[in-house]
């Protein structure tokens, strides 16, 4: 199973780890639980499936087919054509994804992939981090929120 332990909790975001039984994955971003009309998700633990539709799924696959810069990063980017967009499954909600940004206004409502955390809710290196965990992140069924 996947952890997305939250360590930094501001109004307007909230980062954190993601990580599985091997160890850490990389940085997560999401908006904080104060903000207003997309907060973030209550802890808990949320089934995953995947969608090939959306605007995310759109954008995400050209922009991982355009920016892979080796054969195994090709590899994710056919990954997520095929499979698509990790999307967790949130009673009330909807659309929560997780996806490629860097900053709290990237996302709304959603768990963004970073390899660094560059402080003040910003991450950094986000389209790498999502060709190391997308293929993590296909394994996995569910995902399991922290607070902390």
């Amino acid at each position: 199973m996947l952890t997305v332990q939250r360590n930094e909790s501001m109004s307007d975001y909230m980062t954190g780890v993601l990580s599985n039984e091997n160890g850490v994955i990389c940085y997560t971003l999401e908006p904080g639980k104060e903000r207003d009309p997309h907060p973030a998700i209550p802890a808990g633990t949320y089934p995953i499936e995947f969608r090939k539709e959306g605007g995310v799924y759109a954008w995400m696959s050209s922009d991982l087919t355009n920016r892979a810069g080796s054969d195994e990063q090709r590899a994710v980017a056919q990954q997520f054509i095929d499979n698509g967009v990790p999307h967790i499954l949130v009673d009330g909600r909807g659309l929560i994804e997780i996806h490629i940004g860097n900053t709290s206004t990237d996302t709304e409502g959603c768990t963004l992939l970073g390899l660094t955390d560059n402080g003040q809710g910003s991450i950094g290196q986000s389209t790498q981090a999502y060709y190391k965990a997308y293929p993590i992140i296909l394994q996995n069924t569910q995902i399991q929120y922290l607070d902390a």
